[in-house]
Order: C-alpha cells, then structure tokens, then sequence
C-alpha cells in the first residue's frame, strides 16, 4: 500500500511540473500542486506573470480562500542547504518524501551538546558517509527516507543535507504565513533579508 500511494504521489509530482513557482537555482525544483491560480500565492513567482502577461490565471472566491490558508507543492532538491546556520518557514508545513531522501538537522539536542566534538563530525560525514541513524537521532539528526511524513511548526528551525550525487523528490504543503522566517546564528534569529543582505540593496 505505502509504495503504491508514494507511485501515485510522483505522478502528482511530475504532472506539476505544468505549473511551476519559481525554481531556486541549483537547490531546488518548485512546482504547483495547489496554489498555481492564487494571486496571493504568486506575488513573486516571475514564471507565472511570464506565462501569463496581461491574461492572469483565472480562480473563484472558493480557490483563493482555500489557497490562502493551505498551499502544495512538488519539491525535487538537488542539493544541500548551503548555510550553516538553520532556518525556519513562514507557515506550518508536511511534507511527504516520495524518491532519494535527506538527513534533517534540527537544533543540537543536549546530548550533542555535551559531545561537540562527535556532533561536528557527524555534520561532516552525513553527506559522504551512511553513519547509523539511531545514534545520529541522539544528536537531533533524523534520516527522512521515501514514505517519510514530517510536520513542522512554522518556529522549528533545521536544514537538510543530502547524500553527494542525489537528489529528492517530496510533496510539500504549507499552510497560512504565521512567522518571518530567518537563520538562528549565535546572537539570535535574524530575519533572510538581512541574513543575505538583501535589506542593504534597498537602502
């Protein structure tokens, strides 16, 4: 049953690719399940206005509320998260791992933080290496393989690092914009804009 709702759930996720958000170059694949018509979900997405110039997508009332508080889409990661510090989301979040899989870091359990030395190895290795998931859950590392199910809160902060050479596939549901996400760093959260320097390009 599990490989065959994870057979239907790649078709879903390769018929998406007829209505893409907007790709994070080299990281990340975005396309819409749910949410390609919601103006309020596409106010950035410059696919979208290319495709649809002068004739945007047509929704009811009904779609544009639905999308406002729940949104999908297909996901194919092609790399790790680049930065070390982790991040959280604007909304809560599922997602459902269909193909590859990742190694998810969330924040150092007390375990880790009593054995630095072992969980800054372990960080290391997970790219190159298949370290036992058991002991790398002990120091807040969680191997999400295909059938893997993760609910997030909008606040969890993590990042994800795939095996060298492969890539994911997931479906991706989000839900209302509840917080401005940004990277925990040492001298707290700092919201992306700023994280990336974004905020001085407007000054």
């Amino acid at each position: 049953m599990k490989n065959l709702i994870i057979k239907q759930l790649l078709r879903v996720h390769e018929s998406a690719r007829a209505t893409p958000y907007y790709h994070l170059d080299g990281y990340m694949l975005r396309d819409w399940v749910l949410g390609y018509r919601s103006p309020e979900r596409n106010g950035d997405n410059p696919a979208w206005k290319r495709a649809r110039i002068g004739k945007m997508p047509q929704s009811s009332a009904l779609y544009r509320w639905l999308c406002r508080n729940i949104a999908i889409r297909a996901h194919t990661i092609l790399r790790s998260d680049n930065d070390r510090h982790l991040h959280d989301h604007p909304s809560w979040s599922l997602s459902i791992v269909l193909e590859g899989g990742y190694w998810e870091v969330f924040e150092p359990t007390p375990y880790a933080l009593q054995r630095p030395e072992i969980y800054d190895r372990l960080l290391d290795c997970l790219a190159t290496e298949t370290p036992d998931s058991g002991l790398c859950a002990h120091y807040g590392i969680i191997w999400r393989g295909p059938g893997a199910i993760v609910l997030r809160r909008a606040t969890d902060f993590h990042r994800l690092i795939l095996p060298r050479g492969t890539v994911a596939k997931s479906i991706f549901v989000m839900g209302k914009k509840s917080n401005s996400w940004g990277f925990l760093t040492p001298q707290g959260k700092v919201y992306w804009r700023t994280y990336f320097g974004l905020d001085k390009e407007q000054a």
